[in-house]
C-alpha cells in the first residue's frame, strides 16, 4: 500500500491527480491534501481543494491550508491561466467539510514522523513553498519520505509558435511552478531528497485532444453536469497553450499520479537540477546528467492512449463508482488532430 500526501495549487490539474489516486484505494491511501498559492490566491486554492474532493465524492479526505506566498516575495504573481478562480471560472458545489487548522508543513512533517520511514510519497505539483519550508524546519524528518514526485520546470527546449523555442510557459525561460517560487524550488532541488521530476518538456507529450474530450464526455454520459465541469477545468489553459505552443491543452500534473500506478510508461535519467534565481531567466531549470544524482528527470511518456484511459477510468470510478465502457478507438496512443500536437 502506497501512502500519499498531495500538495497542490488546486485547479483542474489537481482534480486529475486526486481522481487517479482516489480511484485505487486497494493500492493507494491519500493521507491528506495540502494547499499552496499558485494559479490563484491561497484562499481560493484551499476552497478549491475541498470542493474538488467533494466533486470526486471524497469529502472525508482532510485538507490543510498552506503557504500564501513564496518565501522571498511579499505577494505571489499568478498568471490566472486557469481563470480567476483556478478552475476555469467554473463554479463547483461547496463542500460541507471544513479545512483543518494545522498548517500544510506541519501536516507533512506529522505524517512523516508517524508513519514508518520510507513509506510516504509526497506529490508536489504547484509552487514548492510548503515542501521547502518543511525541509528547512525539519530536514531529518523530511528524509523519511520515500519519494517526492514533482511536476515543474523544463529541462529541454520545446518548439513553440510565438518564438522558435521555449523552456517555460510563464516566461520564455521558466515554467510556472518553478517561476512562482524559485528560491523555494532551489531548496528542494538541492535537498538531497529522492525526487522524480516531470518537467514541461515531458508533460507536453500528453494533450487533451478533441477525440479525448469526446471519450471522456461519453464515459460520463450519466453525469452531464459534472462532465462539463471536469472537461472545462481540463481545458482551462487552452488559449495560452495554443498561443505559445500551438497545442491542445496540456495535461501536466497528472503524471505524478500515473507514474505511481504505471511507472513502466515513463523513461528518465538521473542527475541534478539547478534553478536560476533573479534576472531574465528567473526560475529557469537546468539538468546535469549524473548517475549518482538524487533526481530522476522524466523525458519520455510511452503510451499516452493507455494513460488517458487510466484517467477516464479513475474519474468514472469516483463519480459513477464503476468503470466506463471505452470504444476501441480510445486505446490509440495518438490521434489525428489537424496539425496541432497529436499526443
Amino acid at each position: 500500500m502506497t501512502k500519499v500526501i498531495i500538495d497542490e495549487d488546486w485547479g483542474g490539474d489537481a482534480m486529475q491527480v486526486a481522481a487517479v489516486l482516489l480511484a485505487h484505494p486497494d493500492r493507494i491511501t491519500v493521507q491528506g491534501v495540502t494547499a499552496v498559492f499558485g494559479n490563484t490566491n491561497h484562499a481560493q486554492t484551499l476552497k478549491n481543494a475541498g470542493n474538488i474532493l467533494h466533486l470526486l465524492n471524497a469529502p472525508y479526505i482532510p485538507y490543510f491550508p498552506g503557504s500564501e506566498r513564496p518565501s522571498t516575495l511579499n505577494e505571489p504573481m499568478s498568471d490566472y491561466a486557469h481563470g480567476n478562480n483556478g478552475v476555469g471560472n467554473f463554479i463547483l458545489d461547496n463542500t460541507w467539510a471544513h479545512p483543518e487548522q494545522t498548517h500544510a508543513t506541519d501536516h507533512i512533517l506529522n505524517i512523516l514522523r508517524y508513519e514508518p520511514s520510507g513509506t510516504v510519497t509526497i506529490i508536489a505539483a504547484g509552487p514548492l513553498t510548503n515542501i521547502a519550508r518543511a525541509f528547512v524546519q525539519d530536514p531529518r524528518t523530511m528524509k523519511r519520505a520515500r519519494l517526492i514526485l514533482i511536476m515543474g520546470g523544463c529541462t529541454e527546449p520545446i518548439h513553440a509558435v510565438d518564438m522558435a523555442f521555449r523552456q517555460g510557459n510563464r516566461t520564455p525561460y521558466a515554467e510556472f511552478n518553478f517561476y512562482m517560487a524559485p528560491f523555494d524550488t532551489r531548496i528542494v532541488m538541492k535537498s538531497g531528497l529522492p525526487i522524480i521530476l516531470f518537467p514541461m518538456n515531458c508533460t507536453h507529450q500528453f494533450t487533451f485532444t478533441p477525440e479525448r474530450e469526446k471519450i471522456l464526455r461519453a464515459a460520463l454520459l450519466e453525469k452531464k453536469r459534472e462532465a462539463e465541469l471536469i472537461i472545462g477545468m481540463i481545458k482551462a489553459p487552452a488559449i495560452s497553450d495554443q498561443l505559445q505552443f500551438g497545442s491542445y491543452p496540456v495535461m501536466h500534473d497528472v503524471h505524478t499520479a500515473l507514474w505511481l500506478l504505471h511507472p513502466e510508461n515513463y523513461e528518465g535519467q538521473r542527475g541534478f537540477v539547478d534553478i536560476t534565481i533573479g534576472g531574465e531567466k528567473n526560475g529557469h531549470s537546468s539538468f546535469r546528467l549524473d548517475k549518482t544524482g538524487h533526481i530522476t528527470v522524466m523525458n519520455k511518456i510511452k503510451n499516452t492512449g493507455f494513460l488517458f484511459n487510466c484517467i477516464v477510468h479513475s474519474i468514472c470510478k469516483n463519480l459513477l463508482h464503476k468503470s466506463p465502457a471505452l470504444s476501441p478507438s480510445s486505446h490509440l496512443s495518438s490521434v489525428h488532430t489537424g496539425g496541432l500536437s497529436p499526443n
